[in-house]
């Protein structure tokens, strides 16, 4: 009965379990394909998202970089430009101190021209002064010249009266 049962139970196996688990294994073997297909796919998708990714970052990199030197060129630009202002200030600067320089000479020799007329006029106004105390001084001598004769007189005329 033992070898009964054995080979009873060979032939439900083999009969029963057996297909149901070539099936399951059929199943499990199309499920793994179905996986791997959708896993293949997957990685696809995110070897394709990467790769765009790796592209706009190289684009962006490209475009940062064409930033950065139109700015170092305009930054360079600047400073030519702000050179020539301070160039142009410097000889701006150096012309009004020439100018100051220039003016400042006018003037002192305006000084020392109007020094100089001044003492020319003072020089003018004691000969004046000098040739008037003269005037004065003959004429007061003429005066006495003429009066010392006529008080004379007037004396003697006085005493001649009296």
């Amino acid at each position: 009965m033992s070898e009964n049962l054995l080979q009873t139970l060979q032939h439900l196996v083999q009969d029963v379990i057996a297909p149901d688990v070539r099936e399951l294994k059929v199943r499990a073997s199309s499920l793994e394909k179905q996986m791997d297909t959708r896993f293949d796919a997957v990685d696809a998708r995110f070897d394709a998202v990467n790769d765009r990714f790796d592209a706009f970052e190289k684009q962006m990199n490209a475009r940062f970089e064409a930033v950065d030197a139109r700015i170092d060129a305009l930054e360079k630009q600047m400073n030519a430009r702000f050179e020539a202002v301070d160039a142009r200030f410097a000889a701006v600067d150096a012309r009004f101190d020439a100018l100051e320089k220039r003016i400042d000479a006018r003037f002192e020799a305006l000084e020392a021209r109007m020094k100089a007329q001044e003492s020319l006029e003072q020089a003018r106004f004691e000969a004046i002064l000098s040739a008037i105390a003269e005037s004065k001084s003959h004429a007061e001598l003429a005066a006495l010249r003429l009066i010392g004769p006529l008080s004379e007189r007037v004396a003697v005329l006085e005493a001649q009266r009296q």
